[in-house]
């Protein structure tokens, strides 16, 4: 089915007569003619915008193109609590473990304070001071 309804243009008596003239004037012998150039021109100009004054080339390339799209999927209220529950233990677990470890380096910190700060005493009757 063709669409030649959509292509009729309805110009008034005054648009038609100043055609006609400027056709006359500029020795165009075809108006109807002159009249779908300047459509197609002015239809390149809306459709492309100015390109020095010519009819724009249309190069078709077939472009492939990749859609990688991320799709949320409701999940079981159970899972989700069951997943807060472990990652509140894990917190704890972790919580637990940092303070064993400063309780264990504020022991290490003491005794090399407790080595370095005190010499060492012999008894007399210990062997220590001879050598085998």
């Amino acid at each position: 089915m063709e669409q030649n309804s959509l292509l009729i243009v309805n110009l008034n008596d005054k648009e038609t007569k100043d055609v006609v003239t400027f056709c006359d004037l500029n020795k165009i012998d075809d108006p109807q003619k002159y009249v779908h150039y300047c459509f197609k021109k002015g239809y390149a100009i809306d459709k492309y915008g100015l390109i020095n004054g010519k009819e724009p080339e249309i190069i078709e390339i077939e472009v492939e193109k990749v859609v990688e799209k991320i799709v949320d999927k409701p999940c079981d209220e159970t899972k989700i609590k069951l997943l807060e529950g472990t990652l509140q233990t894990l917190k704890k677990e972790l919580q637990l473990r940092d303070e064993k470890i400063n309780k264990l380096q504020d022991m290490v910190d003491h005794f090399k304070e407790v080595v370095v700060s005190r010499g060492a005493i012999y008894h007399s009757n210990s062997n220590l001071n001879t050598r085998i």
